[in-house]
C-alpha cells in the first residue's frame, strides 16, 4: 500500500518511522521546504545549532521515547529542565505555567472555591476568556488577562479559546498546593486542571522514565539539527521516500486519494494516486487542498516572534533551563538557557542562551534592543554580568497561529468533512501541541482510521 507523508517535522518524521516497520507500507515523504525537519532545522552561528526556540522532546509516552532513541541512532541527553515562571511581578521557581500563588490570602480562597464549582461546568471554547472562566472561574480569568495581552497583544475575549494551547493555560497554580493537590485527588476534571510543584506528586511520567530517567529528552551534539540528521538517515535506511521542496496543490478522493504535488523550482505538477495521506500540517491549508474552501482563514491571524540569542560564560546563566514571563511590563516571553542544556558551546567556548519576544505587528527588528533585553534578564535573575557584545536575531514572522473566535466551531465542522468525504486523510486536531504530544495524537488517529479502513 502507498502511503504518503506530508510535512517532515516531528509528528510526520514518527509517523514515517511507526509507519516503514510495516512490510505492507511503501512511503514517502514530502515537504515544500527545501530543508528536513521544519523548524527542528536549527541554523548554525559561530559553531552551535540555535534552535528556535526551546525545543526539547518530552518523555512521557515509553514507546515515542524508544523511536526518539532509534531516530537519534543513540545520541541523546537525558534532562530534567529546571522551571520558572513570572506573574504580576512573582517569580515561581518550580514550573513555567501561570502560578496565582503570590495573591493575597482572600483572593487565594476565591480562586480554589471557583475552581472546585467550574469543575462540573462543560468546557467552552467560545473565546478564550470564556475557556478561563469555564475553567477556573472569573477570578482567575481576570487575573490571566495580562497572558494574553503580553502575548497576542490581544484580550482575551477578541480569541478563541484555542489560542490557550500556545499559552500554557491548561494548568495554573492556584496558591494552596495542599488543598490543590486534594482537588486533583477528587476529581478527573481538576487534575486536569490545576497544578501543583512536582514534588508534592511524585516523579512525572514515570513509565517512561523505567528506560529514560529524565524529564526530557535531548539530540546530541547539534541539538535538533543533529536530530534532523539522524532521523533523515534512518527513514531512508527504512526505505522511506523523501522529496523535498515538492508540495501539494489538490486532493481528491476517488477510491484512493489523488494528490497533485507540485515542483515550484521546475514548474510542474505531477497527480499521484496513494492509499493514505498523512497530513502533519495545518489544518486550513488542508482544508483548502482538500475541500477547496477557506472557512478556517477567517478566523486566523498569524503573528511572529523575534528571537535574540546572547552569548556570555556559563556560569554567567542561572541555573534555570527554562521561563515565562507574563508581565506586560518586561518585553520578553519566553528565555531559555540553549547553550547549559544542549551542552554547546562557540568556537571560544561560550554558552548562550534564546529570549523570544513576542511580534504584534509594531516591533520591528530595530526595536528589538539587545542590550535592553539583556538588563531585562539581569533584573528577573536570569543572567548576570555583560554578554559578549554579538548577539545574533532571528525573526520567525508567521510562527503561530492567533486563533479568533468561531475557529473552533468551524474547525469541527471542517474535520466532520473530511473525515466523511476524504476517509483517505489523516490530520490531527488543531488544538494538539508539543512535539511529542502532537506525535502521540496523530498516530492515534492513524491506528484509528487504519482499523476503519480494514489496513
Amino acid at each position: 500500500m502507498r502511503v504518503l507523508v506530508v510535512g517532515t517535522g516531528f509528528e510526520g518524521i514518527h509517523a514515517a518511522y511507526r509507519l516503514s516497520r510495516d512490510p505492507r507500507f511503501q512511503i514517502e515523504m514530502i515537504d515544500p521546504s527545501p530543508v528536513f525537519g521544519g523548524i527542528m532545522a536549527s541554523p548554525l552561528h559561530r559553531g552551535v545549532a540555535l534552535d528556535l526556540g526551546c525545543q526539547v522532546l518530552d518523555n512521557f509516552d515509553p514507546e515515542i521515547s524508544h523511536a526518539i532513541q532509534d531516530l537519534c541512532q543513540g545520541r541523546i541527553r537525558v534532562l530534567d529542565l529546571g522551571y520558572a515562571s513570572t506573574i504580576h511581578g512573582q517569580m515561581s521557581p518550580v514550573m513555567s505555567v501561570p502560578d496565582l500563588s503570590s495573591q493575597p490570602p482572600e483572593v487565594v480562597k476565591a480562586l480554589l472555591r471557583e475552581v472546585e464549582e467550574a469543575a462540573s461546568t462543560a468546557p467552552v471554547t467560545d473565546s478564550l476568556r470564556t475557556y478561563c472562566q469555564t475553567r477556573w472561574g472569573t477570578t482567575a480569568a481576570d487575573l490571566l488577562e495580562t497572558v494574553s495581552l503580553k502575548v497576542f497583544g490581544m484580550p482575551s475575549a477578541d480569541l478563541d479559546g484555542l489560542t490557550s494551547m500556545y499559552l500554557g493555560l491548561k494548568r495554573i497554580r492556584l496558591g494552596d498546593d495542599e488543598r490543590s493537590l486534594a482537588l486533583k485527588q477528587q476529581s478527573e476534571v481538576l487534575q486536569d486542571r490545576v497544578a501543583v510543584p512536582r514534588a508534592a506528586v511524585g516523579t512525572f511520567y514515570r513509565d517512561a522514565q523505567s528506560r529514560f530517567p529524565g524529564h526530557n529528552l535531548h539530540p546530541m551534539p547539534l541539538s535538533f539539527r543533529s536530530f534532523c540528521d539522524s532521523a533523515r538517515e534512518v527513514l531512508i535506511r527504512q526505505g522511506v521516500s523523501i522529496r523535498l521542496g515538492t508540495g501539494v496543490s489538490e486532493m481528491t478522493s476517488q477510491g484512493p486519494v489523488q494528490v497533485t504535488l507540485t515542483l515550484p523550482q521546475k514548474g510542474t505538477e505531477t497527480p499521484e494516486p496513494y492509499d493514505l495521506v498523512v497530513w502533519s500540517g495545518r489544518l486550513h491549508v488542508l482544508e483548502s487542498l482538500a475541500l477547496g474552501e477557506s472557512r478556517l482563514s477567517d478566523h486566523i491571524s498569524p503573528m511572529g516572534f523575534h528571537l535574540v540569542y546572547h552569548f556570555a560564560d556559563e556560569a554567567q546563566f542561572s541555573e534555570y533551563g527554562y521561563a515565562q514571563n507574563y508581565d506586560r511590563e518586561t518585553v520578553f516571553f519566553r528565555w531559555s538557557s540553549m547553550g547549559n542544556y544542549t551542552a554547546q558551546r562557540t568556537e571560544t567556548g561560550q554558552s548562550f542562551c534564546c529570549t523570544e519576544v513576542p511580534d504584534h505587528g509594531n516591533c520591528d527588528e530595530i526595536a528589538v534592543n539587545a542590550d535592553d533585553l539583556w538588563e531585562e534578564l539581569r533584573t528577573a535573575g536570569l543572567v548576570k554580568g555583560r554578554h559578549d557584545g554579538r548577539p545574533h536575531h532571528i525573526h520567525a514572522r508567521r510562527c503561530i497561529l492567533r486563533y479568533l473566535p468561531g475557529f473552533s466551531t468551524a474547525a469541527t465542522g471542517v474535520m466532520k468533512r473530511l473525515n466523511h468525504e476524504h476517509p483517505g486523510i489523516v490530520f490531527n486536531h488543531p488544538g494538539v501541541f508539543g512535539r511529542v504530544n502532537g506525535a502521540y495524537r496523530l498516530q492515534e488517529a492513524l491506528e484509528a482510521r487504519m482499523a476503519h479502513l480494514g489496513m
